[in-house]
C-alpha cells in the first residue's frame, strides 16, 4: 500500500511540474533545453500520452465526420505510444535530446497540442 501512494505521490508532482512548465514563454532555446524541463516534460508526456487518443479522434471527427472516427482512432494511437516513448526517451537520457524530437505539429505536451481544427468541414468546402 505504502509503495503505490509514494507512486502515486511522485507521479504528481512530475506531472503537476510538467504543467508549470509547459505554458511558459521562454526567453530564448537554451532555456528549453535544460534538464529539469526535459525530465518535467518526459514524465508529463509519459503519464498523458495515452490523452493523444480522444484528442485526435475528436479532431479527426470535426474535420471529416464518421470517417474521423477511425482516422482519428488509428492516428491517435500511433501519437499515444509515440508520445509515451519520447517521454521515456526524456526521462532516460536525462533530456540530451533536446527539442529535436518534438516540432510545432506535435509540441512539448499534449495540452498545447490542437484540439479542434480552425476550418470545420469536409475538405471540398
Amino acid at each position: 500500500m505504502i509503495r503505490i501512494i509514494v507512486f502515486f505521490s511522485i507521479a504528481a508532482m512530475v506531472l503537476s511540474a510538467g504543467i508549470s512548465y509547459g505554458d511558459i514563454p521562454f526567453e530564448n532555446e537554451e532555456e528549453k533545453s535544460e534538464t529539469s524541463y526535459a525530465l518535467q516534460r518526459g514524465g508529463a508526456n509519459v503519464l498523458t500520452g495515452w490523452l493523444e487518443l480522444p484528442r485526435c479522434v475528436v479532431y479527426s471527427s470535426v474535420e471529416i465526420p464518421i470517417v474521423g472516427l477511425v482516422f482519428g482512432g488509428i492516428q491517435g494511437s500511433g501519437y499515444a505510444a509515440w508520445r509515451t516513448i519520447l517521454g521515456l526517451t526524456d526521462l532516460g537520457t536525462i533530456g540530451l535530446t533536446g527539442d529535436k524530437l518534438y516540432s510545432e505539429e506535435f509540441p512539448d505536451f499534449v495540452w498545447q497540442a490542437d484540439w479542434i481544427p480552425e476550418k470545420v468541414g469536409w475538405p471540398s468546402e
